[in-house]
């Protein structure tokens, strides 16, 4: 009978631990819709980029917001304590010279400037017609 208890404790107890670890993911960083960038913002007196996508206006005003910032209609954000700040900044002003769609990772813990933070920017090809889609 022992036995039988300890297994169960121990299913019921890995059962448990994969809920907590699937809430905490469903909690954590989002990625905003596939979209073209159409406005890109320098920071006042701080190396930041902000930008708005298209589909953030074209949806209503839904933002990707999982950090419950007070902002997010003034757009995404670097972070001047991103090290890889600089990386991102290119590719966002690459994207918008370019015109092309992007995907941005979206911080669930920050706020820089009461704005969602970018934490990663993915660069999408127009038009493709693969399983590969950004």
């Amino acid at each position: 009978m022992k036995l039988l208890s300890k297994k169960l404790l121990m299913i019921c107890s890995v059962a448990l631990s994969l809920t907590i670890a699937q809430v905490a993911t469903a909690a954590g960083e989002q990625w905003t819709d596939r979209s073209l960038i159409y406005v890109v913002e320098s920071g006042w007196g701080a190396d930041t980029y902000s930008v708005k996508l298209v589909t953030d206006s074209s949806i209503g005003g839904v933002y990707t917001n999982p950090a419950g910032c007070p902002s997010p209609q003034a757009g995404y954000v670097t972070s001047t304590t991103d090290a890889g700040r600089k990386l991102y900044q290119d590719q966002l002003r690459e994207a918008f010279l370019r015109n092309l769609p992007v995907k941005l990772l979206i911080s669930s813990t920050d706020c820089p400037f009461n704005k969602p933070r970018i934490i990663s920017v993915s660069l999408c090809r127009p038009n493709t017609d693969h399983a590969l889609n950004c």
